[in-house]
């Protein structure tokens, strides 16, 4: 945790104008369990959960749509296909922006400053993960 705190302490002193406060991170403080090196894993995260995040990643422009579109067809029909993915829990939790990490911790995705460079970096790694997933 101390390692967390110093790796949101240097970002905050290098980016003053994007944190004037560590309570500008917002839901940050929930996924701070997940942060090992200062991104959430999403090695845990369920194939529906992977499935919504890419959706939510390119819905708010932190993908490109162009090139998650096979990626995201191939886990919807693993999923079962457009309708059994709709009712899948996981992708509705990632369809909002919720990373969920395992053992009922999630990592909410979005915002301004640290938290979009956060997120950027969070939904490289679910298209990484989505693409190992196929």
């Amino acid at each position: 945790m101390t390692r967390v705190f110093l790796v949101l302490a240097a970002l905050a002193a290098s980016h003053p104008a994007a944190a004037q406060s560590l309570g500008q991170l917002g839901g940050l403080g929930g996924g701070l369990g997940g942060l090992g090196g200062g991104v959430p894993s999403v090695g845990s995260a369920s194939l529906g959960n992977v499935s919504g995040l890419l959706t939510y990643c390119v819905k708010h422009k932190y993908l490109n749509g162009g090139a998650v579109g096979a990626v995201q067809n191939g886990l919807t029909k693993k999923l079962g296909g457009p309708a059994q993915q709709e009712r899948d829990p996981g992708f509705l939790q990632g369809s909002g922006g919720s990373l969920q990490t395992g053992g009922g911790q999630g990592f909410a995705l979005g915002g301004g400053g640290l938290k979009e460079q956060l997120t950027n970096k969070v939904c490289d790694q679910v298209l990484s993960r989505a693409k190992s997933m196929l």
